[in-house]
């Protein structure tokens, strides 16, 4: 099996640019490819920029604030693109939502479609989603992002694909872990129980990563500690063709 550590940050917008460096530079120590959110102006998302890794960022707006960054002696990147998936014409949303993609292929030969994406805010309520606008919004992205993301895996024939957000939902709740399996059926979470007592937000686990096709849990992610470039935790683990 050929693996690879995984990252993901979700950033916080008006933590300083230089915050954001030291964390990414820690991270790099170690991973082989970081997914980050909150990341939209050219100030944070220029500490992508590092020699030996390669990153696709956009910035259509602060709902265009996601990232990918890979180590180029792992990966090579074979397209990628920042893809809208609200039209902006949906109340309560006053810019469109995009996800930022890639097609890398690694040095194994396999290739493997990530999608990074920040999902709107408070749409978890007691049991079930808030019955609410933003709802509405979320709901509109998470369907265009599984269409899309498998629609680009199609397209260049990938042996794997990787979705990687901050949803805003708490996947230590049960009707969360069903939701994931009703909506995203042919996916595999990288959390799973027993879940650790801390969270990426607060005691909350609201960001994950699925994974589908040939890709493979090999350690299941683990918190990192806490840096002062984001009020969330970052997370890693370990994932394997």
């Amino acid at each position: 099996m050929k693996i690879f550590r995984h990252t993901h940050t979700s950033s916080r917008y008006d933590r300083s640019a230089q915050s954001l460096e030291a964390a990414l530079d820690n991270y790099m120590k170690d991973a082989d490819l970081i997914t980050l959110t909150e990341v939209a102006s050219p100030t944070r998302s220029d500490k992508i920029k590092e020699k030996g890794w390669g990153g696709i960022w956009a910035n259509h707006g602060g709902g265009d604030d996601s990232a990918i960054a890979w180590r180029q002696s792992e990966f090579e990147l074979v397209y990628a693109d920042s893809t809208p998936l609200t039209n902006g014409r949906l109340a309560g949303s006053r810019t469109n939502i995009y996800a930022a993609r890639a097609v890398l292929e690694h040095v194994s030969g396999a290739r493997l479609v990530v999608s990074s994406v920040h999902l709107p805010a408070s749409v978890e309520g007691r049991g079930g989603f808030k019955k609410a606008q933003r709802y509405a919004v979320w709901k509109v992205c998470q369907v265009a992002l599984r269409l899309k993301t498998n629609a680009l895996a199609r397209r260049f024939n990938a042996d794997a694909v990787m979705i990687v957000a901050d949803w805003n939902i708490n996947i230590k709740m049960s009707w969360v872990q069903a939701w994931f399996k009703t909506n995203f059926p042919t996916y595999r979470l990288t959390w799973q129980k027993p879940f650790p007592s801390r969270g990426t937000h607060g005691r909350r686990i609201i960001d994950l990563t699925l994974i589908g096709g040939a890709l493979k849990t090999v350690k299941k992610p683990w918190l990192l500690k806490k840096d002062s470039s984001s009020d969330h935790v970052a997370y890693s683990e370990v994932l394997g063709f």
